[in-house]
């Protein structure tokens, strides 16, 4: 996962609830779980982030100008040093893509390309497919949620809307400035791991202290829809 690595690993410092999910949904995607879980925090949900990654390693330089007409067909391309090699990004609406290019001993190169594109909530499974088929080895993907809560949630009420959806509370911290939480839902796929605890939900919360609201960014890896 590419969205969700920094949301993840603050998980090894989580502490608090398990209890068992009030039910145990059949879905394949964790995915379908954020739109829910936003609405049990009484938070109005505003924009998804989603984004289909793949990254390989070639014997040689990639052909790289077949790949940006891959990922993004007709945009502009600008190009920056990053180490020893190159990254490639462009913008095409509310389509962003990105390519890195990274040489390796004895002559190889690491290759990384992303499309990310911010999407309304209920388009996220469109956006899924849209930006699915990478020309850059196995494609993976991850969306974030981000929505408004007018009131800021303590733990209690956040592992009860985990609950909520069915998933599993694997951990609840909370601090003056907001708090954090990993789940894992039963049935959702795929999983990560962390610390040898599986999980597929994470949850950042930053509390508004003027206003006594909060922001909540939801992350999850996704499957592709239908498959």
């Amino acid at each position: 996962m590419r969205a969700l690595p920094v949301l993840f690993s603050i998980g090894l410092m989580t502490v608090g609830a398990t209890s068992a999910p009030l039910t145990a949904p059949t879905r394949e995607n964790a995915a379908a779980a954020l739109v829910p879980l936003a609405y049990a925090l009484h938070a109005k949900p505003t924009v998804a982030t989603v984004e289909v990654y793949a990254t390989e390693i070639l014997p040689g330089k990639a052909a790289l100008r077949r790949i940006e007409q891959a990922l993004a067909p007709g945009a502009r391309w600008s190009a920056s040093q990053f180490g020893r090699g190159e990254v490639y990004q462009a913008t095409d609406g509310a389509l962003r893509a990105r390519i890195s290019d990274l040489p390796l001993a004895h002559g190889s190169h690491f290759l990384s390309c992303s499309r990310v594109e911010e999407v309304a909530p209920a388009k996220i499974a469109a956006a899924l497919e849209e930006l699915w088929g990478t020309p850059c080895g196995t494609d993976h993907s991850s969306v974030e949620l981000t929505a408004h809560a007018e009131a800021q949630p303590t733990s209690k009420e956040i592992a009860l809307a985990i609950r909520t959806v069915g998933a599993k509370p694997l951990g609840v911290l909370v601090g003056p400035t907001g708090a954090f939480a990993l789940a894992d839902l039963p049935g959702g796929s795929p999983k990560v791991s962390v610390g040898g605890r599986t999980m597929n939900l994470a949850l950042r919360i930053s509390y508004d202290m003027a206003h006594h609201s909060a922001d909540i960014v939801i992350g999850t890896p996704t499957l592709r829809p239908g498959g």
